[in-house]
């Protein structure tokens, strides 16, 4: 089984994470092997913008179109080939002659270039390369979807055949779990950036700066509840480096003297954040999946975020949920499920370990062994 990973310079860690992970098929007897765009023109100009950008889509769609054509070619070529990452579906017009299977993580930035969030304009060359990417989704033989949400929004689209996109639901990528105070402690202290947090109380929120992520959202909803709740818990805002426009939002509000920015965290560091929280705030718009979501429980750790899916098919009976458009009752939200009382509190988290033991990396596993076998089976009857 050949899996096609993603570019290194584009730093999509979760995406080089998922790749390992499947990797370890070879644990259930399959053999595997993993090949991604090497780093060629992209050397000249590191970057993710300007001529960086335009160096690394050579690397991506010219130079490794050719090497994927020479795999396929070779002595032993690929029994099955898995493009792990929908972002480079356009991969698949090289596989017509090999069965192959597409992972769809989530169709946002597809549908943002059809116009669907009027909030996340799409210039030109992100529209057509959106174009090129759903246009190779729609030529896949097979997809394999995170969630129930992503497979109803892909399929939604149009051009696809229902029996062709099956839900393989992803499991934990490091194993969170929780940990007692003297074990966060020890890692709070070990690391510089955290070290001002290890006597404080703080709700959590997790999460990149793409738009759905609602980390301006995530501010406004936290000053609302501070400033009705001046003895409660920081706002620790955890993930991707906040652009200048967050950090402006913060040292506007009125309580920016309880929100930490806290960024580039290791899996260690991550575990002992949630691990430490009075609850994960996560009132996201969209999500594909909702990995903070999955995360924060797997540490212990109660959940607040919407009531939107895929949220509520993560979260399920263990999450408490919001309304994301409505910052003042996302506030009370947040009040109340600081408010419970302790066996409350203590019933909600064993909820939500029970409900991330459902999302195990062995079951997603099991999964696309399942899948690899159908698509290997009806290749052979063809």
């Amino acid at each position: 089984m050949l899996l096609i990973g993603n570019y290194r310079p584009d730093g999509q860690e979760s995406m080089q994470r998922f790749a390992q992970v499947l990797l370890r098929l070879s644990e259930l007897g399959w053999a595997m092997e993993r090949l991604a765009p090497a780093v060629r023109l992209g050397r000249l100009r590191p970057g993710k913008s300007g001529a960086g950008k335009w160096l690394g889509y050579f690397d991506k769609f010219v130079l490794f179109p050719r090497e994927l054509r020479r795999r396929l070619r070779s002595v032993r070529p690929p029994a099955l080939v898995h493009v792990c990452d929908h972002s480079n579906a356009m991969y698949v017009r090289e596989l017509a002659a090999v069965p192959h299977v597409v992972t769809c993580h989530d169709v946002l930035a597809i549908r943002s270039a059809l116009g669907h969030f009027p909030q996340n304009p799409v210039r030109a060359t992100g529209r057509r390369l959106q174009s090129l990417i759903l246009a190779g989704l729609r030529r896949a033989r097979h997809l394999a979807c995170d969630s129930a949400e992503t497979r109803r929004q892909l399929l939604a689209l149009g051009g696809f055949e229902p029996a062709c996109a099956t839900q393989v639901t992803i499991g934990l990528n490091y194993p969170y779990r929780p940990m007692d105070g003297a074990g966060r402690a020890a890692v709070f202290l070990a690391a510089e950036k955290l070290r001002p947090l290890a006597d404080r109380r703080y709700v959590l929120h997790v999460g990149g700066n793409q738009w759905y992520k609602n980390r301006a959202g995530v501010v406004r909803i936290y000053e609302n509840f501070a400033q009705k709740n001046p003895a409660g818990p920081d706002l620790v805002m955890a993930g991707a480096t906040p652009p200048p426009g967050l950090a402006q939002a913060v040292a506007a509000s009125g309580v920016a003297g309880r929100i930490h920015l806290v960024g580039g965290v290791g899996d260690t560091e991550l575990n002992a954040l949630y691990a430490g929280a009075e609850c994960l705030l996560f009132p996201s718009h969209q999500e594909g999946f909702g990995w903070p979501v999955l995360e924060a429980m797997a540490a212990g750790t109660r959940v607040l975020t919407s009531e939107r899916a895929p949220m509520t098919e993560i979260g399920g009976a263990a999450a408490a949920y919001l309304n994301p458009d409505d910052e003042a009752g996302a506030a009370a939200r947040l009040g109340e499920l600081l408010a419970e009382p302790v066996p409350a509190r203590q019933e909600r988290i064993k909820a939500g370990l029970a409900q991330a033991a459902k999302f195990s990396t062995q079951a997603m596993l099991e999964g696309y062994a399942a899948l690899y076998t159908q698509i290997l089976a009806a290749s052979r009857s063809a």
